[in-house]
């Protein structure tokens, strides 16, 4: 197939007004959004943000701060807080230099995975035990909470280095773009809200402790809610969803689905009904819920009324779109079935559905067995901007968020194993996506293992989406989706191409139960 990339038409909603879109552009370079650099100071001055100082007194407590706040009516004051919670768990990613994939770069204890980190092959998750999926554990914890701590005072540091940049620049009325350039920034409800769609909504929840918060953000404005039920109950229904989805038991899994929904979404029922882009931040054991398959009181999937996006943080979003969009041919770069060392078996199926995507676009680049190597796909970097993963996954948890790895094949260079460490110090700038296919990448535990830690990862080297899976499916059915996503992404994005995809899938008879078609969730920019 062959494919030109062009704008679609949801972007000159997004920038063309303010950025002057309208001429012919350079064919390499569509256009820099305004939309999250543009706003004064002034504007973060109102109640929206929390002192440094404050929030250092309340590091060791932050979800507590978000929960006083929001019960106290101050939602903007307890969303900014929830963002730096959310936030610093990926200060070593997000804050990472560019610097390529030199080993002597990364922090010690992420310097050789194998020897420090420990493989374990099954982990209770909601819906029991995983299959493909391989949790990491520390092998020396002490070590890993060393490191934890030193990412969380670089963090700080450079938070209070922000701020001070940031007052400079409200003083002297200057725009963030300008100033900030290469920052990771905490968002603010509103500097989110700026950046949403006429008819997204974008929902961050919070777990704290038996209590879960809803933060509902959109262009009319940002609204904290605490839900009805508590966090036990919500864990359950979750566990029980997830186990009749992944089961596949008949229609077990309507009845509930609709109950998930009102858990979750009750409050913002009116939003929730318009909406056409739903942008979800989940937290903790919520990151397990599939939420495309929940049904509104309407009877409509989520899927059916919405395209659907996950975020690490809203802050994330908010940075992505203040990245340029490049008008070049797709360039696909396919890594399938490396060789794997022990206790990790061969892909055969993966290497299957490798080949097939490589044929979706003319001149892709396929790397099998013992060509899926770390050098050849950071050499690859600078010429492709679609890449691929057919491969096995390792998550870990918060504290080791940068361990989390894609396994490719060792060589006398390179250990085979792509930490987030290495991914973050990349340059994908120029990318269009990433695709985390064959394994389990999206499933996570209350400890926070779960896509999060790769796919920011991802979007910090500069990737905007990252496509991961919430289970093992089938493998024809699998295929088939990427086949039919790959060929309308460029047209429509990625988010609108995931949703199409799957809504065909399910025509297919074979294919209606949401296990077939429900399990790929798209992280990062929805465009």
């Amino acid at each position: 197939m062959r494919f030109t990339r062009r704008i679609p038409a949801y972007a000159t909603a997004f920038v063309g007004p303010r950025a002057g879109l309208g001429a012919p552009l350079a064919s390499w370079l569509i256009v820099v959004a305004c939309t999250s650099g543009c706003v004064s100071m002034e504007t973060r001055s109102r109640g929206t943000v929390i002192a440094h100082d404050e929030l250092l007194r309340n590091r060791d407590h932050l979800p507590q701060l978000v929960a006083d706040d929001a019960d106290r009516g101050l939602a903007a004051r307890a969303f900014y807080a929830h963002e730096v919670n959310k936030s610093r768990f990926f200060a070593g990613i997000s804050g990472a230099p560019r610097t390529g994939t030199a080993r002597e770069a990364l922090p010690p204890v992420f310097r050789d995975v194998e020897r420090n980190f420990a493989p374990q092959t099954t982990v209770a998750t909601a819906g029991g035990p995983t299959r493909g999926l391989t949790m990491l554990a520390a092998k020396e914890p002490d070590q890993l909470q060393r490191q934890a701590k030193q990412d969380d005072e670089a963090f700080w540091i450079e938070q209070r280095k922000t701020d001070e940049r940031l007052e400079s620049i409200g003083k002297r009325n200057l725009p963030y773009q300008l100033a900030l350039a290469g920052r990771f920034v905490i968002s603010t409800a509103e500097e989110v809200q700026r950046g949403l769609a006429k008819h997204q909504l974008l929902i961050s929840f919070a777990v704290v402790g038996d209590a879960v918060y809803a933060f509902r953000v959109g262009r009319g404005g940002m609204r904290a809610q605490r839900l009805r039920q508590p966090a036990a109950v919500l864990r359950q229904w979750t566990t029980e969803l997830v186990v009749a989805v992944r089961q596949a038991r008949g229609d077990d899994w309507r009845a509930l689905a609709k109950r998930m929904w009102l858990g979750l979404f009750e409050p913002f029922a009116a939003e929730m009904a318009t909406a056409k882009i739903v942008t979800l931040v989940p937290d903790g054991f919520l990151a397990n819920v599939p939420f495309a398959v929940l049904i509104a009181p309407s009877g409509q999937l989520l899927v059916e009324q919405a395209a659907i996006g996950y975020l690490p943080s809203a802050s994330f979003y908010r940075a992505l779109l203040a990245r340029p969009l490049f008008a070049e041919k797709p360039r696909m770069l396919v890594l399938g079935n490396a060789i794997y060392p022990q206790p990790w078996q061969p892909l055969p199926t993966a290497e299957t559905e490798a080949r097939s995507v490589a044929r979706v676009f003319d001149g892709s680049t396929l790397l099998i067995g013992r060509e899926a190597t770390e050098e050849r796909f950071v050499d690859a970097i600078d010429n492709h901007n679609i890449f691929h993963f057919a491969t096995h996954g390792m998550l870990a948890g918060q504290l080791a968020a940068q361990a989390s790895s894609l396994l490719l094949t060792r060589t006398d260079e390179a250990d085979g194993y792509l930490t987030a460490a290495e991914l973050a110090r990349l340059d994908l700038s120029r990318s269009y996506l990433a695709v985390l296919s064959a394994c389990e990448t999206s499933v996570s535990t209350d400890g926070g293992g779960s896509l999060d830690s790769i796919s920011a990862a991802f979007l910090s080297a500069g990737a905007p989406t990252v496509i991961g899976s919430q289970w093992q499916v089938s493998d024809d059915s699998t295929a088939a989706l990427m086949v039919d996503f790959y060929a309308h992404f460029l047209d429509v994005g990625a988010a609108e191409a995931l949703r199409a995809a799957q809504l065909r899938l399910r025509e297919n008879k074979a294919w209606q139960h949401p296990f077939f078609w429900a399990a790929f969730v798209l992280y990062g920019w929805d465009k």
